[in-house]
């Protein structure tokens, strides 16, 4: 049986014509009795009795009508809900995120996502390890960097620009970089994760093994840079512009 053509009987009836519900539809009138006849013809019985000036309701089709009300009017409600879904969030979720990520972004935006969705509880683990999303269960997982598990279903969400930064002092104290290859005559602030390797638009990849400072936290590498230790790869982000204007670090000229 084609619920569709349920849903066409009974919106005949509520409208009180076969023209009006014909445009409520969206359907020609021939297509709409063409139905009309098909449903007639699945339950052996005659379901209206039509005239040039009005339809009527058979014995047969006054009951199936109010058996079948019932069940168009819980699938609108189900579908009207499942729609409005993605709309109005509520309930649980877990992410897990980098630290860094975390306390970088999460205090701008959580505010105003937690306005518009007021019903939601969000449960943040900012964790260094990559959590089992499975096991753990997690939600959402935020990542920085190459996936582990193609598996998950993945949406890339930004791109970080990154470049080289010293301070002034340092880059007083000893020559600065006139290319890629000399990053190893100093002293380099790595991020642990990379594990010393240099990936450079247009240079050929640098293990960079003369480095005295390796640590899994940009924040903290941004600040020995400050500290004149070394020079280090950061996010050409707003930060590290406000950081560029204080002359709190200088870009590396070659890159």
């Amino acid at each position: 049986m084609d619920l569709n053509q349920i849903y066409y009987f009974i919106t005949i009836i509520e409208c009180g014509s076969y023209t009006k519900a014909a445009q409520k539809l969206s359907l020609s009138k021939s297509t709409l009795s063409r139905h009309i006849l098909r449903l007639e013809d699945s339950v052996k019985t005659r379901l209206l009795h039509r005239s040039t000036r009005q339809i009527r309701l058979t014995k047969a089709g006054e009951r199936f009508f109010n058996s079948c009300l019932p069940l168009i009017t819980h699938l609108q409600n189900a579908h009207r809900q499942t729609s409005q879904y993605h709309k109005d969030i509520t309930g649980r979720l877990r992410v897990t995120m980098p630290p860094e990520f975390g306390t970088m972004f999460l205090s701008d935006l959580l505010p105003r996502f937690l306005e518009q969705h007021p019903n939601i509880q969000i449960e943040l683990d900012l964790s260094t390890h990559n959590q089992d999303l499975i096991s753990q269960g997690f939600d959402l997982a935020i990542r920085i960097g190459e996936l582990e598990d193609s598996s998950y279903i993945a949406k890339r969400i930004a791109t970080a620009k990154m470049g080289l930064y010293a301070s002034p002092a340092y880059l007083l104290s000893q020559a600065p970089p006139r290319c890629i290859t000399e990053l190893n005559q100093h002293k380099n602030i790595i991020i642990s994760v990379t594990k010393g390797t240099l990936l450079l638009k247009g240079e050929a990849p640098l293990l960079i093994d003369n480095y005295q400072i390796s640590s899994n936290s940009m924040r903290l590498n941004k600040q020995l840079c400050m500290d004149a230790q070394g020079i280090t790869v950061l996010p050409q982000g707003q930060r590290i512009k406000n950081n560029l204007l204080n002359q709190q670090v200088m870009r590396c000229s070659f890159i």
